[in-house]
């Protein structure tokens, strides 16, 4: 793997967090950690089903099956597979939000900051089941307010590359203005599209080499031997 972009870079530390979970109301369970325990059950379940298979593919029959749970149990908790869907999705939205405030908490430079978000992020879908699903999803016309959680995370993408605009890490030129979008859709689709061949990448390495290609394509149009450096 080559050299990190920037000598912030370099000392960046290990900062992934752990995937967030929405624990129930004390008071709306009888037995709290078994019901807990359920809800987490099919959220992981259900997962598994539109990781493999879409929204559209993922069946509630085929959920049940899965989970050797009963409908009953099921729709205790989610009243349906939409239900369960927007749950995955405010996991995901949690978790993204959360990485977003522990990484400006490093005080690093934006451009350090743009490379951790990603990085971090990649390997946490990479980990979590549940936070994959809830990316995936975050597309999908047919869940209310998906597409919602989604522009969230290029809004957020593109705040920091404002943000390194205004201090003079980079110009405001085209390449710069088109990351967010750019970035947030390369990376869905690394996510999204299954491996051509054995051989084919880890997502934080693919990850790693979409950050280094826009470094090199927008440093390079600022100062050609700053992008040689960074990329080494």
């Amino acid at each position: 793997m080559r050299p990190p972009p920037d000598k912030d870079f370099a000392a960046m530390s290990d900062i992934l967090t752990s995937p967030p979970t929405h624990s129930p109301s004390p008071r709306r369970y009888r037995q709290q950690p078994r019901a807990i325990a359920t809800r987490e059950r099919i959220l992981l379940v259900s997962a598994e089903m539109f990781d493999a298979n879409g929204y559209a593919g993922a069946g509630i029959n085929e959920m049940l099956d899965s989970s050797g749970l009963s409908k009953g149990a099921l729709y205790f908790h989610f009243e349906s597979k939409e239900a369960i869907a927007q749950a995955l999705i405010d996991q995901w939205r949690t978790f993204v939000d959360d990485l977003r405030h522990e990484v400006n908490s490093t005080e690093t430079s934006a451009l350090a900051q743009i490379v951790m978000l990603f990085r971090e992020h990649a390997e946490a879908v990479s980990e979590d089941l549940r936070l994959r699903a809830g990316l995936k999803l975050s597309v999908e016309q047919g869940i209310t307010g998906s597409g919602g959680a989604y522009r969230e995370w290029v809004d957020m993408v593109e705040a920091l590359v404002a943000t390194a605009i205004d201090r003079g890490e980079l110009h405001d030129n085209d390449a710069a203005q088109r990351f967010s979008e750019a970035s947030c859709t390369t990376f869905l689709g690394t996510i999204t599209a299954p491996p051509l061949m054995n051989t084919s990448p880890s997502i934080t390495v693919a990850i790693d080499d979409m950050l280094t290609g826009w470094l090199v394509g927008v440093l390079s149009a600022e100062d050609p031997q700053r992008a040689l450096t960074a990329t080494g």
